[in-house]
């Protein structure tokens, strides 16, 4: 009867212009293919198959067995010609290929493997549907396309919901919303798991990863984030792993619970927003751990401009984190920060195991250099987040380019106990190097609240340099303002700009400061000879402060600098010194108490072109090393 039909059909359209139709070819199983009718311009019955013929050419044939029936749709209705499309069901699946010859799929239930040996073109696989039990799988000889519309896929299998046995580019579209789920049976370790490439590009839709085995998504290659809105969910493992490299540059991207791990290569933030949270079970995690495994002759690992750093050209990034012992920002190599916006809260505290020792939880955590060069930054500490610090390069620390960063740190020293018996202590702080910090042209803000054995504000055994256009405040309530071992060779430069130092019950000042430019104010104790051991023209006010605004003026009364007497809150009295490049034998007047207006230079309380009134007025004669004692009301 089947042949009978068919054959019927055949005449109908050979004289009938079908060029305007397409075919779809329903057969058993639920699987569909369809022609283009412009392409075939006869059907045949041959033994028990189906022909279908182009220029006298066999195109396809279909036996009889496997054909249910046929449909004919309008030309410019049919899906798209370089589409296969994959509907999910609970224990089944229905498949519309019209890639037959070259593009196999096998499927049992839900699950679906598909092997493409398609040379001549990218092949899109379009994913809907919902199923507890299946899974996507492909191996492909060219890079292809992934839409996701819709798709609610959970395996129950050994292989995760998608995986890509093939090293070539997995481009993923998303439409609607789509939710993908592993299992306790999976021995991929990755919800996503693909051999080579993976870019999101060309969403409207979202994507939750829900990872219950190990990892939400993981690449033997590199990840491309250029559209979509993608979370990923772990508490087991990383969130994500690539091997060469990270790199966003538009779309959302989320991940809750474990890090986002690049094995040999880097992190690049171009654009986008990249949100991370981390919760209290994930002890020592690294947030974003780019590692290098690049080694020279000693086996020595060698890190260069990619591999094993950070790079964040704009874009927002945030960070919250409640674990232990977490390393929001962890790089082998330099963490280059050149534009956009931060955002990086922790709360977990530091943590010490006889076996990996102590260590602290750090918003950003470099072997090489840490680079602030532009943009707007926020990094902060709680009171639990004990031994945090928030800034650590190893070999220096630097902010230019009209960067602004502010710094807030409430927590405390840690205290432990090693494997020895030995009572141990590591200092918190909120930039600290061991090579040298530099400001220029830039904003920076640091903040430390604790009461009691609290942060520092600034920790090297090197140099710190304030050059031309750089405006820095330190405030701490009970540590050192500005730190340098004092077996280290290193000091405070002040060549241009202004910084100012404020400690409630320790010192301002725990250096030698160079004077060769720029404005220093400090309010606390001191170290190293009032403070300005090494400087030629400084003045050392030893006196009490009240915190009123002040003025410094030459002869003349051109105003020097002025400050509005704002440092923290909570503190109303100090030791004052003050280190400012002045010239030999000249003479100055110092105001103070008062009110001063005038326009507020960054949160350091430096004031430009200040009006002064008011207050008591100190002259003092400046030559080699001015000195004046007063007592201030």
């Amino acid at each position: 009867m089947k042949k009978i039909i068919i054959s019927g059909l055949a005449m109908f359209f050979s004289v009938f212009a079908w060029s305007e139709y397409s075919m779809i070819i329903h057969r058993s199983g639920g699987k569909l293919s369809f022609s283009d009718c412009e392409s075939v311009d006869s059907v045949k019955c041959v033994g028990a198959n189906l022909k279908l013929y182009e220029q006298g050419e066999d195109v396809s044939e279909i036996p009889f067995r496997e054909l249910d029936s046929l449909t004919f749709v309008d030309a410019d209705m049919l899906v798209p010609r370089d589409t296969v499309f994959i509907s999910f069901s609970d224990g089944a699946v229905r498949c519309l290929n019209p890639y037959e010859s070259s593009v196999e799929i096998k499927t049992d239930g839900a699950c679906v493997n598909v092997n493409s040996l398609a040379y001549q073109k990218d092949i899109v696989y379009h994913l809907s549907g919902s199923s507890t039990n299946g899974y996507f799988a492909i191996d492909s000889e060219r890079k292809f396309t992934v839409i996701m519309k819709d798709l609610t896929l959970t395996s129950n299998k050994e292989l995760p919901p998608v995986r890509s046995f093939s090293g070539k580019t997995m481009t993923i579209k998303l439409q609607g919303k789509n939710t993908l789920t592993d299992s306790a049976n999976d021995t991929s370790n990755a919800v996503i798991r693909s051999k080579g490439q993976i870019v999101f590009e060309e969403s409207t839709g979202s994507l939750v990863v829900n990872a219950k085995q190990k990892r939400g998504i993981q690449t033997g290659d590199y990840i491309e984030v250029k559209s979509g809105d993608i979370t990923v969910n772990s508490d087991l493992d990383d969130c994500v792993r690539v091997k060469d490299y990270f790199w966003m540059s538009g779309g959302k991207f989320a991940i809750n619970g474990g890090g986002l791990n690049v094995t040999n290569g880097y992190f690049r933030l171009g654009n986008g927003s990249f949100t991370a949270t981390s919760n209290s079970n994930m002890d020592k995690i690294k947030i974003i751990d780019v590692e290098s495994e690049l080694l020279d002759e000693d086996e020595m690992v060698v890190t260069d401009a990619e591999h094993g750093s950070f790079w964040m050209t704009s874009g927002v990034l945030t960070i919250k984190s409640s674990a232990k012992g977490a390393r929001g920002i962890k790089a082998d190599g330099d963490v280059n920060i050149l534009g956009g916006e931060i955002n990086c809260v922790l709360s977990g505290t530091s943590v010490y195991d006889a076996e990996d020792g102590s260590t602290n939880t750090t918003a950003i955590k470099a072997d090489g250099y840490v680079k602030f060069m532009d943009g707007v930054h926020a990094l902060s500490s709680t009171s639990t987040a004990v031994g945090s610090r928030l800034i650590t390069g190893d070999m220096g620390v630097t902010f230019d380019n009209g960067v602004s960063v502010d710094l807030s740190n409430a927590s405390s020293s840690f205290f432990y106990v090693s494997n020895s018996g030995e009572d141990k202590t590591k200092v918190c702080s909120m930039v600290k190097s061991d090579k040298n910090i530099v400001f220029n042209n830039c904003s920076v803000h640091l903040r430390a609240e604790a009461a009691s054995d609290g942060a520092f504000g600034l920790i090297t055994d090197a140099d710190m340099e304030v050059n031309d256009n750089a405006v820095v405040v330190i405030e701490t309530a009970s540590a050192d303002g500005v730190y340098v071992d004092s077996e280290a060779n290193g000091k405070l430069i002040c060549k241009g700009g202004y910084i100012s130092s404020f400690s409630g019950k320790a010192r301002a000042f725990s250096c030698p400061i160079s004077s060769a430019g720029g404005t220093c104010v400090g309010v606390g104790k001191y170290r190293h000879n009032g403070g300005f051991a090494g400087s030629s023209y400084q003045s050392a006010l030893d006196l009490e402060y009240d915190m009123t605004p002040f003025q410094v003026t030459d002869a003349a009364g051109t105003v020097l600098f002025s400050h509005n007497g704002k440092f923290m809150d909570g503190y109303t009295a100090g030791k004052l010194s003050i280190s400012y490049p002045f010239q030999n034998g000249s003479s100055y007047k110092f105001k103070v108490g008062g009110t001063l207006t005038g326009d507020v230079i960054g949160t350091s309380g430096f004031v430009n072109n200040g009006v002064y009134s008011g207050g008591e007025v100190f002259d003092f004669d400046s030559d080699s090393r001015p000195t004046i004692s007063m007592s201030i009301r």
